[in-house]
């Protein structure tokens, strides 16, 4: 992108041809759209991706702003890069904000990826994108975004919300799988099944009910729950020991205030 070897038409032709794969498939447009390793928020590329989602009434994406205050257990190239991506993030919001995209006040998940997902690690990192999003205002009880402009956010007034990107499963046969030319390294380790692991442990469900968070999707957002609505599924979820498949973190109004 940064050598302008891509054509912007082309990619917005490519970001096109995929949605309307998508809508062929499962005969309607997708909820929530977003890039493989967050290139949808790189210079160049995001305005194209706005542009495109806009176009066939895609309300919601990623935007990958996470704190990276705490990670010593990276190499400093990798806090490196993720640290570009979260300057990407944060430049690429006010297009995205133009164009009426959506998406959570908080984001987790590049720094515990992998190995690197311990429950320690994702209970500290879940509190910390509650306490101190740079997209929040610190004495603000709701978004900052909301507050900030009229732009649409996925939260409702008192309602905080925080993507949290994982990547559970089991390793891929070296045979199987992939985009063409076969699984990656990553899908054909153990940190996926790693992943899983951590995920379903019992111990995590109980950190998340104890901290007043509720698990959902973005079908949820963009349903626009009540906080009555999310007490309930909450509730629900608590007595049938869901295992945890949504990839949405949603709190209410003062936990972590």
């Amino acid at each position: 992108m940064e050598r302008k070897l891509l054509d912007t038409d082309e990619l917005y032709t490519e970001v096109s041809a995929q949605i309307e794969k998508f809508q062929s498939l499962a005969g309607h447009r997708p909820l929530y759209v977003d890039g493989h390793q967050h290139v949808q928020v790189m210079k160049g590329m995001r305005e194209v991706f706005a542009q495109a989602l806009s176009r066939y009434g895609v309300t919601h994406t990623r935007l990958p702003v996470e704190d990276l205050s705490f990670c010593s257990w990276m190499e400093d190239s990798t806090l490196k890069l993720y640290e570009n991506v979260v300057q990407d993030a944060l430049e690429a919001r006010g297009i995205f904000q133009k164009h009426g995209l959506r998406f959570t006040d908080g984001f987790v998940g590049m720094k515990t990826m992998g190995s690197d997902l311990t429950l320690p690690r994702l209970q500290k990192s879940i509190e910390c994108a509650f306490n101190s999003s740079p997209l929040r205002s610190k004495s603000a009880k709701t978004s900052s975004l909301t507050q900030e402009s009229n732009a649409p956010t996925t939260s409702q007034e008192n309602l905080f919300t925080v993507e949290l990107m994982v990547h559970p499963g089991y390793p891929s046969p070296a045979d199987g799988g992939g985009c063409g030319h076969g699984p990656d390294d990553f899908s054909k380790s153990m940190d996926r099944k790693h992943e899983m692991d951590v995920l379903m442990d019992r111990s995590l469900h109980k950190f998340f009910r104890n901290s007043g968070i509720i698990l959902g999707s973005f079908c949820d957002l963009i349903q626009q729950p009540s906080l009555q609505e999310c007490a309930e599924k909450a509730h629900s979820s608590c007595q049938k020991c869901d295992p945890l498949s949504d990839p949405t973190v949603i709190n209410g109004p003062d936990k972590y205030n």
